[in-house]
């Protein structure tokens, strides 16, 4: 992903989190979202087929931060989401979840928050299973 298409997914993931802490999931339309981010709608479905694909993708991100760096053994890597690498895993993801605290309380709080859940709970295990 070059650097105006991540710019442009951290300024829809920004307004999708901002309407998140406000209104419920099921409430939130596509329109208040592009608006929110000054975004087109067109651009919006170039990165995401619907608002659930949104909040999917949002979900990932927020895990593939650190799954990615764990299975490719990379000390630096990529992602909407940055933080410094340290050696443990564990330690990591404590560092993670603690740098990006705002947004995993958006998740938590909104209507829809057993995706993020779901998708927690597996790559926590998954990561888990990688370390025993």
């Amino acid at each position: 992903m070059d650097r105006r298409q991540r710019k442009t997914r951290e300024l829809i993931f920004k307004a999708f989190i901002e309407l998140l802490s406000k209104k419920d999931f099921n409430q939130i339309t596509v329109g208040e979202i592009i608006e929110r981010a000054d975004v087109g709608r067109a651009t919006f479905y170039a990165h995401f087929e619907t608002k659930d694909f949104l909040l999917k993708a949002l979900c990932e991100e927020l895990f593939c931060h650190i799954f990615d760096a764990e299975n490719n053994n990379q000390s630096e890597h990529r992602h909407i989401f940055d933080c410094d690498a340290p050696n443990s895993v564990f330690l990591h993801l404590f560092q993670h979840l603690h740098k990006n605290d705002n947004n995993i309380l958006e998740l938590l709080s909104c209507q829809n928050n057993e995706l993020f859940l779901r998708y927690f709970k597996v790559n926590l295990q998954r990561l888990i299973a990688s370390q025993l």
